[in-house]
């Protein structure tokens, strides 16, 4: 396997496993001290949505009903930097149809900005997906964004339980290289039954699950992705933690629930 050197593999910060059940994707782009929405997930022209009559019961760790609405604080301490800002997730009245999959769509949007972007989630079972797209516009060299569902949350494991998902991408530059990346995320249950306090708020029944990502591609000590996530039954994601290092970048976020309105 080919290891490059990354001059500047991102230099964007990547908001990355904050949501409601699960993880990713929603990019914040550092430009002039101000931060742009951007949307990153795509293929919506092959989407077919459909009304949802889905509701979720209270137990479940994902919640479909329509105007459920979770407000997060976002905190970026890359570099002693401390920005902070506010998301706003509100559940939709829509499903849509990914590879098979039927999915409910969520509304993020950010105060201050007037862009707002649809992000995915299914469940099924025991399972949580969360149909995700990782790209890199950045990158040096070249490397070819990937969608894929990923597993976020599975309730039926005990502590110490693990799954793993595994998927391949292109890197390619001008100079001859052509190489797969093969990216490995690893997923573990931490804890069970935890009852933590988040913004002043007493959460029971919490799940906490550590999620790291990994490939061969990167030399040694280069490249870091690892989350630490804490799920609540009724309110999906409560608190995360994720760490993001591509040298010369080292980023570090916080997502915490300040309030949910549970329809």
């Amino acid at each position: 396997m080919h290891r490059a050197h990354f001059s500047i593999f991102i230099s964007y910060a990547t908001l990355y496993r904050y949501k409601l059940s699960g993880i990713k994707i929603l990019g914040l782009f550092k430009k002039n001290k101000t931060l742009i929405l951007v949307l990153i997930t795509g293929f919506w022209g092959l989407f077919s949505c459909k009304k949802s009559n889905t509701v979720s019961p209270e137990n479940d760790y994902l919640n479909t009903t329509t105007g459920s609405q979770w407000i997060f604080h976002l905190s970026d301490t890359t570099n002693g930097q401390g920005i902070d800002t506010t998301l706003i997730i509100t559940s939709s009245p829509n499903d849509t149809i990914i590879n098979g999959r039927r999915y409910h769509i969520y509304i993020d949007s950010i105060p201050h900005l007037s862009s707002t972007i649809e992000e995915y989630y299914a469940n099924e079972g025991n399972n949580i997906y969360q149909w995700v797209t990782l790209a890199f516009p950045t990158a040096t060299p070249n490397i070819t964004p990937i969608s894929f569902a990923q597993l976020n949350l599975r309730t039926d494991l005990p502590v110490g339980g693990m799954w793993f998902q595994y998927d391949t991408t292109r890197a390619y530059d001008d100079f001859g290289l052509d190489t797969t990346i093969i990216i490995t995320i690893a997923n573990r249950i931490v804890e069970k039954d935890l009852i933590i306090t988040v913004n002043d708020i007493t959460y029971n029944d919490i799940t906490h699950v550590s999620t790291a990502m990994s490939s061969p591609f990167f030399q040694p000590g280069q490249f870091k992705d690892s989350t630490e996530s804490y799920y609540s039954k009724k309110y999906g994601l409560v608190e995360s933690n994720y760490w993001l290092r591509i040298l010369p970048i080292d980023q570090h976020f916080r997502t915490t629930l300040v309030k949910a309105i549970i329809r």
